[in-house]
């Protein structure tokens, strides 16, 4: 269904002129690579796009080609002839009033382009495809039909797409496609070595503080395959550490011999903590988030929880420890 439901999502951009662009809340570079590079193109096709995210851009992703672009409000009176919403089965993850019941009207047709595997039915069309490792390889099907031929802002955006999300190739998500996009991008004149570094040094010494911090909280559990760390809101304060400062904390557990699922749990508010999750592949942590309401992919997924540290943390352990058992029948 999905080329016949791409067909029809390229009809509808067409027709539009204006257009909102949604990328989700805390961003990661795909999904702000993604809204970017559809931005760029579209523009390119003389629409009037918006693009959107509520958190705004963290400044580590910065580097993205148009980034300045991108507003964390949207006029009340602006109405939309189509929504574009990205890298999210969810609608609340794109944060603010905007996909809220009663802006519907505003909203026009909504195209949802996405690649997680679990997520609510909100939008008129749904790409959403799972065995896309990203949002950004979509966004490059999507413009390949459109026809809108890449230039070096679109390539640079998609390239950081891919790369991110596949761990510079270094993830199971991994796949021949994703390979050929990037290599597709380095056609339009990109330059890997400058988003490398964009992507992997480009830390500040608060960075690696909050780091040393976070790592002193390790435990594993007693068969040694279940690894937590959490950083509490003190711990965030003291080092003036922002939600895009832990990205990627959480693998760091997971790269332990022996531990076969990591989840690094961040306190949001008074006894409310972010849980993400990563598995070495043989556990779906996807299935185990979307039983508390959040989602993901297999590998690497994320929920939200309520109540004390130690209660989340047996609880998910707790959770984890049912997903092992049944592997070792």
């Amino acid at each position: 269904m999905l080329h016949e439901d791409l067909r029809k999502a390229v009809d509808v951009v067409r027709s539009s002129h204006k257009i909102l662009i949604l990328s989700h809340l805390h961003p990661d570079i795909d999904t702000l690579g993604s809204a970017l590079a559809m931005h760029h193109a579209m523009r390119r096709m003389g629409k009037d796009t918006v693009v959107f995210n509520s958190s705004g851009v963290p400044p580590t992703m910065a580097f993205l080609p148009g980034s300045e672009d991108v507003v964390t409000k949207v006029n009340a009176r602006s109405r939309f002839d189509c929504t574009l919403a990205l890298d999210s089965g969810n609608r609340d993850r794109f944060g603010g009033p905007i996909m809220e019941e009663g802006q519907r009207n505003r909203l026009g047709v909504i195209i949802k382009i996405d690649h997680h595997k679990f997520g609510e039915v909100f939008a008129d069309i749904d790409l959403t495809d799972t065995s896309s490792a990203s949002t950004g390889e979509l966004v490059y099907l999507f413009l390949k039909h459109y026809p809108v031929e890449p230039d070096e802002i679109i390539a640079t955006n998609l390239y950081s797409a891919i790369v991110s999300d596949t761990g510079f190739f270094n993830y199971s998500n991994t796949s021949p496609g994703a390979m050929r996009d990037a290599a597709d991008m380095l056609e339009y004149g990109i330059k890997p070595g400058v988003i490398s570094r964009s992507i992997n040094e480009n830390k500040e010494i608060s960075d690696l503080q909050i780091l040393a911090d976070v790592l002193q909280t390790i435990q594993i559990s007693e068969c040694g395959r279940f690894a937590t760390l959490y950083v509490t809101q003190e711990m965030k304060k003291l080092r003036n550490a922002h939600s895009y400062m832990l990205e990627g904390f959480v693998n760091y557990a997971r790269s332990i011999k022996g531990v076969e699922v990591s989840a690094l749990l961040r306190e949001d508010s008074d006894n409310l903590w972010k849980a993400s999750l990563r598995s070495a592949g043989n556990v779906d942590v996807a299935a185990i988030c979307a039983k508390l309401g959040g989602g993901g992919h297999a590998n690497a997924a994320g929920c939200h929880m309520a109540g004390s540290l130690a209660s989340v943390r047996k609880k998910l352990e707790g959770l984890v420890m049912k997903r092992l058992a049944k592997l070792d029948r």
